[in-house]
């Protein structure tokens, strides 16, 4: 008897947070994904239906899905920079963020493929 694994997808941004001491990978669904990833094993499929840059923060965000254990093949890869969120805090360590505009995730294409992703995840 062959047990089928469950789909479990992170959908939209996957971004850099960009904090006065570094970049930190992000975005809610992508970090979403890294731990279902990491609690399901192989019990599940676990993929993020996103886009990147080609850029080099593109190329960091990739690595970083699949050194979690992500599918990243439903990452569409475009000319639009990766998103990221400049990050401040002020004196009483009260943080405001400021997003970059038309980031590659906010031009995601609909495609055949994700009509199929969306057809069989289960989460």
């Amino acid at each position: 008897m062959t047990i089928q694994k469950s789909v479990i997808v992170g959908l939209g941004e996957i971004l850099w947070d960009l904090f006065p001491d570094g970049a930190k990978f992000g975005g809610a669904p992508a970090n979403f994904a890294c731990s279902a990833a990491g609690l399901a094993r192989d019990a599940a499929e676990v993929l993020v239906v996103s886009a990147v840059g080609n850029d080099e923060l593109g190329d960091k965000a990739i690595a970083s899905l699949q050194d979690h254990r992500v599918d990243t093949g439903a990452v569409q890869r475009l000319d639009n920079p990766t998103g990221s969120v400049a990050i401040e805090l002020d004196d009483e360590g009260k943080a405001s963020y400021r997003f970059a505009d038309n980031t590659a995730w906010d031009n995601l294409v609909w495609s055949d493929d994700l009509a199929g992703i969306a057809s069989r995840c289960d989460a």
